[in-house]
C-alpha cells in the first residue's frame, strides 16, 4: 500500500533536482543543545515532532511525569533523523512522532519525507529495539 502511495504522489509532485536537508530555524540548536543536557529516565515516552509538539505541556496534559517533551519548532524529517541518536540514547518505552508539515512548506518532495519517515522508524528500532513506536 506505501508503495501505490509513493508512486501517486511521485506522479503529482516530482522530485526536485535539490532539498535542503540542512536547514534549520535558529530554534533548533537551542533546543537541541538542552536536550542533550537532560537526563534520560527509565520508563520515558517521548513526544517527537516541530512546534505542534514543542507547544504541548505533555507530561502535564498526560498527567504523567514520564512523558518528555522533544518537539522543537521548525523542525523537519532531516532535523529528526540529525538528533534521534539522543532521543534513541535512553531507550525509551514509547516514542510518538509529529513530524513533516515544515518539509512540505519547504516543497520538499513527498517521496523524500517519506523516505525519511522510514529511515526514523528504522533508525529508532535498531538503536533501541525495546521501543514502541
Amino acid at each position: 500500500m506505501l508503495w501505490v502511495l509513493m508512486a501517486f504522489t511521485s506522479a503529482i509532485y516530482p522530485v526536485a533536482a535539490q532539498v535542503d536537508s540542512t536547514f534549520r530555524f535558529y530554534f533548533y540548536d537551542q533546543r537541541y543543545s538542552l536536550f542533550e543536557h537532560l537526563p534520560g529516565t527509565p520508563g520515558e515516552i517521548i513526544m517527537l515532532g516541530n512546534s505542534i509538539t514543542n507547544g504541548g505541556n505533555w507530561s502535564e496534559l498526560l498527567n504523567n511525569p514520564n512523558v518528555k517533551n522533544r518537539g522543537i519548532s521548525g523542525d523537519n524529517t532531516f532535523g529528526i533523523l540529525h538528533r534521534l541518536h539522543e532521543v534513541t540514547a535512553s531507550q525509551p518505552d514509547k516514542i510518538f512522532i509529529l513530524i513533516g508539515i515544515n518539509d512540505l512548506s519547504k516543497e520538499t518532495p513527498v517521496e523524500v519525507i517519506l523516505n525519511n519517515y522510514r529511515r526514523i522508524v528504522e533508525k529508532i528500532m535498531v538503536d533501541s529495539p525495546s521501543t514502541r513506536i
